[in-house]
C-alpha cells in the first residue's frame, strides 16, 4: 500500500475568488500550440484509459520522432498495450519501466539518449498535474516544452476542468492537494518555483486561513 505524503483529497479550506484563480493558474498549463517535437512524453497515471485516448488524439495531430512511455509496475507496458488496441502500430516508441512518481518519471527517462538530448518536449498528462509536472520537469531540462492536458472524471461524472474544479468537493479537494504538494516539494528542491509560482503560492496563503496539513 502507498503511503502517501500528502492525502489525494485532503480536506481544503473556504477559497475566495483571487484563491481560486491564483490555484487555477498555479495547477493548471495550458494545452500547447506545437504540432511537432523531438519526444511525445507519457509519464505514468492512475487514469491509463483517459490517459491513452488523450495521446491516441495527440498521435494524430502531432509530429514526433519518438513516443516515451513511462512507468513501473507494468504501467508502461499497459499503457502500450492499450495504444496498440485502439490502433498505435508504430515501432518509434520507447519504455521505461522503473519509475513510481513524477519525479522519477523525469529522473528515469534522463538515463535515455533520446529524452536527455531532447529540443522540444510534448508530456501528455491529466491537466490538473500539468502544472506541478512543469516545475519537475523544468528543474532537469532546458528546452521547448508543451502540454497535451486530458481530463480527469471526477466521482460524481463531471469532468475536472480549469473553469469548473472549485464547484465541486472533489474538484477542490484534488486542487488544493496539488497546492499543498507544490508547497511542500518546492521547500525541499524536488521542483523549481518560478517566480510567478513563488508569488501564486504567496497569494494562496494570504487568502486561506487553513494550516497545511
Amino acid at each position: 500500500m502507498i503511503t502517501r505524503e500528502i492525502p489525494k483529497k485532503p480536506i481544503p479550506p473556504q477559497l475566495n475568488k483571487r484563491a481560486v484563480e491564483a490555484l487555477t493558474t498555479l495547477c493548471f498549463k495550458p494545452k500547447t500550440n506545437l504540432t511537432s517535437c523531438d519526444i511525445l512524453f507519457v509519464p505514468g497515471g492512475s487514469n491509463p484509459e483517459v490517459a491513452t485516448k488523450g495521446t491516441i488524439e495527440a498521435l494524430k495531430i502531432i509530429n514526433y520522432k519518438y513516443l516515451l512511455i513511462s512507468g513501473s509496475n507494468n504501467e508502461a507496458h499497459t499503457y502500450l498495450s492499450e495504444l496498440q488496441k485502439l490502433g498505435f502500430n508504430q515501432n518509434n516508441y520507447i519504455l521505461e519501466d522503473k519509475s513510481t512518481s513524477t519525479l522519477e518519471n523525469i529522473e528515469c527517462s534522463l538515463k535515455i539518449d533520446e529524452f536527455k538530448k531532447a529540443k522540444s518536449i510534448i508530456s501528455i498528462v491529466q491537466h490538473q498535474h500539468s502544472g506541478r509536472f512543469d516545475m519537475t520537469i523544468r528543474k532537469f531540462l532546458d528546452c521547448q516544452l508543451g502540454y497535451w492536458p486530458y481530463t480527469r472524471i471526477l466521482e460524481n461524472g463531471e469532468p475536472l476542468k480549469p473553469n469548473n474544479w472549485f464547484q465541486f468537493e472533489e474538484g477542490r479537494s484534488r486542487i488544493w492537494g496539488e497546492y499543498l504538494r507544490i508547497c511542500l516539494y518546492g521547500e525541499r528542491g524536488d521542483i523549481l518555483l518560478s517566480l510567478e509560482a513563488k508569488e501564486l503560492i504567496e497569494i494562496i496563503a494570504s487568502q486561506t486561513s487553513s494550516l497545511r496539513s
